[in-house]
């Protein structure tokens, strides 16, 4: 029923499902948060920690499917958690793997939704680049994205201009990638006054 040749019939599964998954989500690390606040952390922080995983794992699930995969980017796109959850360590190690499979994917309208919604929102790069303190793998997930721009991700123009406000960011990352890195750089020394013009 899924596969890259194939769409699932039930239309309102996907959304369902996401919708459940990020409201248990927000809900979760709430009551995580009070109970923090509260010095009343017991057993339930581990119980909290299973649901969370639970939730997400469906997430990772559904990201596994090509089908669902663009409906599922762009459920996420406006970023459906509040920065309490952006602040877990947890959430955003169990969260990495879902937005490195959707910003590595070839197509142009699933990796564009890692970028923000619009100029002035940031999305899901900002979120996990280097200098954000939700950054948790030393930006090896941002530049796996970044790098795919080698196989087209950055064709257009407006996806090079939010790249352009995180140059920062790539000269810190620049030493702990690969060579690759040195092709990004030459494109964005010769490209970046050719696109500020337009």
């Amino acid at each position: 029923m899924h596969g890259p040749t194939s769409t699932c019939p039930h239309l309102r599964v996907l959304p369902n499902l996401v919708s459940v998954c990020t409201a248990a989500v927000c809900s979760l690390l709430e009551a995580h948060k009070n109970q923090e606040h509260l010095n009343t952390l017991n057993h339930s922080n581990e119980d909290t920690v299973q649901h969370l995983n639970c939730y997400l794992s469906v997430i990772s699930k559904i990201c596994e499917f090509d089908d669902w995969r663009p409906g599922l980017a762009q459920l996420l796109q406006p970023i459906p958690f509040p920065d309490i959850a952006l602040a877990d360590e947890e959430f955003i190690r169990k969260i990495l793997p879902v937005l490195e499979i959707i910003g590595t994917d070839p197509r142009c309208d699933v990796h564009q939704m890692v970028l923000g919604i619009r100029e002035d929102k940031e999305g899901w790069l900002n979120v996990i680049c280097p200098s954000s303190l939700a950054c948790v793998d030393e930006g090896s997930t941002w530049a796996a994205i970044i790098l795919i721009s080698e196989a087209g991700l950055f064709r257009r123009s407006n996806m090079w201009l939010p790249i352009f406000t995180m140059s920062e960011w790539i000269v810190d990352i620049h030493p702990r990638v690969n060579r690759s890195w040195w092709t990004c750089m030459l494109l964005f020394t010769y490209l970046r006054p050719v696109l500020i013009c337009k």
